[in-house]
C-alpha cells in the first residue's frame, strides 16, 4: 500500500481536547522526547488506518496490471484496487500482457470512484491486458521550510497528488488556518495566492477529509485507557460507541464508522 504518512501532526494532537489526557504516555521524558513518541504513536495508527480500510488514504503512486474489458458501449473500463483516483500518468493497453502498446494522449480519460473510463475505444465485449501507472488518494504533507504572510509560494516535504487548479488545500495551523489552490505545481513547489498569515516549518498541508483526521484522533483518545494500551486491546471503538440493544448498532464516535465510506470496494 506504500509508504505511510502520518494523519495529522504532533501540533494538531497538541490543539485538541484529547491532548492533555495523553500528556502522562511518555514518563519522565522531556516535552522533545514526548512530542517524539507521539508523532511515532501517530505514525502506528495512520498505518492502523490504512489496513482498516485495506488501502492506503495517503496519496500514492499506483502500478497495476491485468484484465480490462470493452463494455456494450464500446468504452475501456479499467478498475483500480485504491480510491480516489487522482491522476493517470501512464496507460498501455494490448491483446496480452506482453503485446502492450501506449495511450499517448490521456486527455480524454474519465475517472470515477474506483474506474478509469477510455471512451469509444473499441469492440463491445473485447477482452484486453492493460498496465496503467496512477495516482490515488489525498495529499498529505507538511511545509518543508517556512513561509511569511504575503507569499505566493510554498515548498511541502511531498507533491504527491497535488494538482494546480483541483487541488483543494489546507494549511493545518490553528488559528492561522488557511485553505489554498495552488494554480502551478513545479516538484514540491506551489504557487498560492498571497496567504494570510505566517507558517512554521512542520506545520501539515493536507486535502485529507475531516472524517479521517477526526478518526485518527478518536484512536488516540483510546492510549490514555493503560489497560487496553498494555494489553493491546485498542479498537476501532470509541468508548460508548456500541449503542445498546438486542441488535448491536455502533454510533457515530465509532472510527469503524467514519473510515466506512474509504474502505476498498474489491
Amino acid at each position: 500500500m506504500g509508504r505511510t504518512v502520518p494523519y495529522i501532526t504532533v501540533a494538531q494532537l497538541d490543539r485538541s481536547p484529547i491532548s492533555n489526557q495523553l500528556q502522562k504516555l511518555v514518563p519522565r521524558s522531556s516535552p522533545n522526547d514526548r512530542d517524539a513518541e507521539m508523532a511515532r504513536i501517530i505514525l502506528r495508527l495512520s498505518s492502523m488506518i490504512n489496513d482498516e480500510v485495506g488501502q492506503n488514504l495517503a496519496a500514492t503512486v499506483d502500478t497495476e496490471a491485468g484484465r480490462v474489458r470493452v463494455d456494450s458501449d464500446g468504452h475501456l473500463n479499467i478498475y483500480t484496487r485504491s480510491n480516489p483516483i487522482i491522476e493517470v500518468r501512464s496507460l498501455e493497453v494490448g491483446p496480452s500482457p506482453t503485446q502492450l502498446s501506449p495511450i499517448t494522449d490521456l486527455s480524454g480519460l474519465v475517472l470515477d470512484p474506483w474506474r478509469i473510463t477510455v471512451p469509444n475505444y473499441g469492440r463491445p465485449g473485447s477482452k484486453l491486458w492493460a498496465r496503467f501507472v496512477y495516482v490515488n488518494g489525498y495529499p498529505v504533507t507538511t511545509l518543508a521550510a517556512p513561509v511569511v504572510a504575503g507569499a505566493t509560494t510554498i515548498t511541502v516535504t511531498d507533491g504527491t497528488g497535488i494538482l494546480p487548479g483541483m487541488s483543494v488545500l489546507t494549511i493545518n495551523d490553528g488559528q492561522s488556518e488557511e485553505v489554498v489552490i495552488p494554480t502551478a505545481v513545479v516538484g514540491n513547489v506551489l504557487t498560492v495566492a498571497a496567504l494570510d498569515f505566517a507558517h512554521a516549518a512542520g506545520v501539515g498541508v493536507s486535502e485529507l477529509p475531516a472524517t479521517i483526521e477526526e478518526a485518527t484522533l478518536l484512536l488516540l483518545s483510546r492510549l490514555h485507557d493503560t489497560w487496553s494500551l498494555s494489553m493491546g486491546a485498542i479498537t476501532t471503538d470509541g468508548s460508548g460507541a456500541k449503542i445498546p440493544g438486542a441488535t448491536v448498532k455502533r454510533a457515530m464516535c465509532d472510527a469503524a464508522v467514519m473510515l466506512n465510506p474509504y474502505r476498498r470496494m474489491w
